[in-house]
């Protein structure tokens, strides 16, 4: 149970931690990829592409806001140091959370569209 517990722990921090812009680039990178989800044949990919279009959107954030002082470089290296410090639990919490999101974005979208 204990496992659980850190994962849903992981998914409230990642939530919760996060400000309006990062919440907000999330839930327009879920609506695409929820868009352009056909089936469940395509949701594991949309939710790779997904994980991967936020990760870009939250660099470009970072270079944009002026995170890296100049140094694009050292931004990068600094964000995939991070990313490689992180533990199973949030990369699965990231994962949960988009799938979650695209596969309720998905199913809306194909119950009105028929």
């Amino acid at each position: 149970m204990s496992v659980l517990t850190e994962l849903w722990r992981s998914m409230h921090v990642i939530l919760a931690a996060a400000d309006w812009i990062t919440l907000a680039m999330l839930v327009i990178v879920t609506v695409a990829a929820a868009f352009l989800t056909e089936g469940f044949a395509t949701f594991v990919t949309s939710v790779f592409i997904a994980l991967v279009v936020f990760a870009a959107a939250v660099f470009a954030r970072a270079a944009i806001m002026g995170d890296s002082k100049g140094d694009i470089t050292g931004l990068a290296l600094s964000e995939w140091n991070t990313v490689m410090s992180w533990k199973i639990e949030m990369l699965l919490a990231y994962v949960i959370i988009f799938a979650v999101l695209i596969g309720l974005v998905s199913t809306i979208r194909r119950v009105v569209t028929r």
